[in-house]
C-alpha cells in the first residue's frame, strides 16, 4: 500500500517542530534530533533539501539553524514527498523518466488501471496541505515527552 518515505516523515516532524516554535526563532538539525530522536545525517539532509528549494531559511554560524520562508498553507503533500523523494508512482513501471524494466510489461493487464489509480493518489495528495497535518499545536502528552528529554540533558 501506499506508504510515506522516512525522509518524509523526517521532513513532516521538522516542519511541525519549526511551525511551533517562537516567530523568528531558529531551529537547528540537532535540536530535531534530540527532541524526536531522528537520525542526525537524514533529518539535516531533509532541512538542507528544503532550505534549497525555499521552504526553509537557512542562517549559518554558531546559533544558526531554520525557520519557515514560506506559509505551509501553499505547499501540497504532493510537492513535500517528490521534493524530498524525487517523482514517485504506486509501481515502478509507471515512475516518469525512469528506465524501468519489467518482465511483464508487454503481456501486464493492470497498466492502465494502475495507472488511473495513481493519477487518483497523486491528485488527493496535491489536495492536501502539509498545513492540515501539522498546524495543531503539540498534544500536552507530546510537550510532556519533549519536557522529560529536555530537562534530562
Amino acid at each position: 500500500m501506499f506508504k510515506i518515505n522516512k525522509k518524509t516523515e523526517y521532513a513532516l516532524i521538522s516542519l511541525r517542530h519549526i511551525l511551533h516554535k517562537e516567530e523568528g526563532r531558529l531551529t537547528s538539525a540537532k535540536e530535531i534530533t534530540e527532541t524526536y530522536g531522528t537520525p542526525f545525517d537524514a533529518t539535516s539532509r531533509v532541512l538542507q533539501v528544503l532550505a534549497s528549494k525555499s521552504w526553509l531559511i537557512s542562517e549559518q554560524g554558531a546559533h544558526g539553524g531554520y525557520k519557515l520562508a514560506k506559509g505551509l498553507q501553499e505547499l501540497s503533500m504532493k510537492e513535500l514527498c517528490e521534493i524530498i523523494e524525487g517523482k514517485q508512482a504506486i509501481v515502478k513501471c509507471l515512475k516518469v523518466g525512469k528506465d524501468v524494466k519489467c518482465d511483464l510489461q508487454s503481456t501486464c493487464n493492470l497498466i492502465q488501471p494502475l495507472s488511473n489509480l495513481n493519477n487518483m493518489l497523486v491528485g488527493f495528495l496535491e489536495e492536501v496541505k502539509v498545513w492540515d497535518l501539522i498546524k495543531e499545536k503539540p498534544s500536552l502528552s507530546e510537550q510532556r515527552m519533549n519536557f522529560n528529554k529536555e530537562t534530562s540533558l
